[in-house]
């Protein structure tokens, strides 16, 4: 990661130092050395960690004297006469694969379940606009009865707003599922929206806009876990009768790199959802702890149910003001 000190201090020694962190050759041109610096210092005030990441690779030169860092999750440049800027990053496409309906506890032997998302992370740049409440069904649905598969290819994410990536940070997807009976579906998805934007308004606001970038990232790390919280309580005091089960899903960065470069990598499939593929969550499917940790189930083999998800992480050249 590059230091947050932006002064070359003592000279050659100094200058040395910065090649190493950007593992830049030697010979280094005076010129180099000042656009490192103008990045890390750019990099630092932006809250590097939590926008792009750390840096991958080396400083390069580009076309009309610009130079290029790459990051983990993006890239910044510095082009000639300009400063610095975010020159790309990753976004998050996400839909359904599919959902499985294994058992229902309708004396009629079908539900009208339907599901609320909530996909967010930490992003002071986006800020809350990195947050998504989304409903699928029951309107659209019908009445769902097992073995049956529904709900394949719906999204998400809209991709009418760009979901990025938050540098090395993480995604979370908080996925409630419920069979319409007493509550308004809608009413009930608008009250987690409102709920989940404080929450998460709450967390970004207690991010530090000075410091180091490392030491954000260290007091910033439990502030999703509050959130989750916070939106698991709201859900389980929303009608618990026709709450079918919520579950609370992280996609790491290490998964969001691998989903972005090699998504064949992640490719999976199951019987319960013969002939679709899904990459998430890559969680075992049986009867264990972890298996389990996935399956919405309402208790006593009924209502039972899983989510499979399409996670799709793609590049774009440059960060839009949208």
């Amino acid at each position: 990661m590059l230091s947050l000190r932006t002064s070359t201090g003592n000279g050659p020694a100094s200058v040395r130092e910065l090649a190493a962190r950007t593992r830049m050759p030697p010979p280094i041109s005076l010129q180099a050395v000042m656009v490192a610096m103008n990045i890390e210092e750019f990099h630092s005030k932006n809250l590097g960690l939590l926008t792009v990441g750390s840096p991958v690779g080396p400083l390069t030169r580009g076309a009309n004297d610009s130079f290029h860092q790459s990051y983990t999750f993006g890239s910044i440049v510095k082009p000639l006469n300009h400063p610095p800027e975010i020159a790309s990053r990753f976004l998050v496409l996400l839909e359904v694969a599919g959902i499985r309906c294994f058992g229902t506890d309708d004396p009629s032997g079908t539900d009208e379940p339907y599901l609320i998302s909530t996909v967010y992370a930490l992003d002071p740049i986006r800020g809350e606009e990195s947050l998504q409440t989304i409903r699928i069904g029951p309107d659209d649905i019908g009445p769902i009865s097992p073995p049956k598969v529904f709900a394949q290819g719906r999204q998400l994410v809209d991709k009418g707003k760009a979901f990025f990536i938050p540098g090395d940070g993480e995604i979370r997807i908080h996925l409630a599922l419920f069979d319409a009976e007493n509550g308004d579906p809608n009413e009930i998805k608008n009250k987690m929206s409102s709920s989940a934007q404080v929450a998460l308004g709450a967390a970004i606001a207690a991010i530090p806009g000075i410091g180091p970038a490392a030491a954000v990232l260290a007091k910033s790390s439990g502030l999703l876990e509050i959130a989750s919280n916070d939106i698991g309580e709201l859900v389980s005091d929303l009608l618990a009768d026709d709450l079918i089960d919520q579950h609370d899903f992280v996609v790491h960065s290490n998964l969001l790199l691998a989903a972005a470069r090699d998504a064949q990598s992640l490719h999976r499939t199951s019987d319960s959802i013969p002939g679709i593929a899904y990459n998430f969550p890559q969680l075992k499917e049986d009867d264990s702890a972890e298996g389990r940790s996935w399956l919405f189930d309402r208790g006593s083999g009924k209502g039972t149910y899983r989510i499979f998800l399409g996670l799709r992480v793609v590049e774009v050249p440059a960060f839009p003001d949208v």
